[in-house]
């Protein structure tokens, strides 16, 4: 049974909800996510592809007739 106490968890578990969100959406072929140094640091730098645009788009419409 999940308390909410694990909900709570997970929900101050940043990294929990963004990977797995990030890994689904380089696998749909919607972000392109490489190692980059910037500053000095070596980081993580994630961008939309082509279809991830398309879908930005398509989604920022419906939400613009939700409102």
């Amino acid at each position: 049974m999940i308390t909410s106490r694990d909900i709570a968890r997970a929900a101050l578990n940043r990294d929990a909800m963004v990977y797995p969100a990030v890994r689904d959406l380089v696998d749909g072929g919607y972000l392109d996510c490489r190692q980059e140094v910037v500053e000095g640091r070596r980081e993580h730098v994630c961008r939309l592809t082509d279809k991830g645009r398309e879908a930005y788009v398509a989604a920022a419409k419906v939400w613009e007739r939700m409102r």
